[in-house]
């Protein structure tokens, strides 16, 4: 059984996590294998990359069992870098920073902890992120 937290210990933790993004945090989105950690270098081919607002986060708030996140305004990639199939996101302190979050990538009603609307993308096409939760369970 996983070790429970509080629920302000859970807040507490989860907006210390999205602090970690910094003020010019970038979420890149890749076609090819998740990466074991967020240590390891990019696996894959680079679809899109999205500007994040600043604070990249709004303060965590109680969800059922859970400390939810919304992230702010996330921007558009006006022209993705590839043709290929999102497969995962990694969120950087800025192009080419550090790994600070990584996961799946899916489409809207899948499951993915960052979800598009059809997970195909074509170089030279309008990538837009319309939502995106952390979270960090109690």
């Amino acid at each position: 059984m996983a070790t429970r937290k509080s629920t302000a210990a859970a807040i507490a933790g989860l907006d210390a996590m999205t602090a970690t993004i910094g003020t010019s945090g970038v979420l890149q989105v890749f076609e090819g294998t998740l990466p074991a950690t967020c240590e390891l270098a990019d696996a894959g081919t680079l679809l899109s990359t999205h500007a994040l607002a600043n604070p990249a986060f709004g303060g965590a708030v109680d969800g059922t069992d859970r400390a939810t996140a919304t992230a702010g305004s996330i921007g558009d990639d006006v022209s993705a870098d590839a043709t290929g199939t999102a497969q995962y996101f990694r969120m950087k302190t800025s192009a080419g920073g550090a790994v600070q979050f990584q996961g799946p990538v899916t489409i809207t009603g899948s499951g993915g902890d960052l979800t598009f609307d059809t997970v195909n993308f074509t170089a030279g096409g309008l990538v837009t992120i319309t939502s995106f939760l952390l979270h960090l369970d109690e």
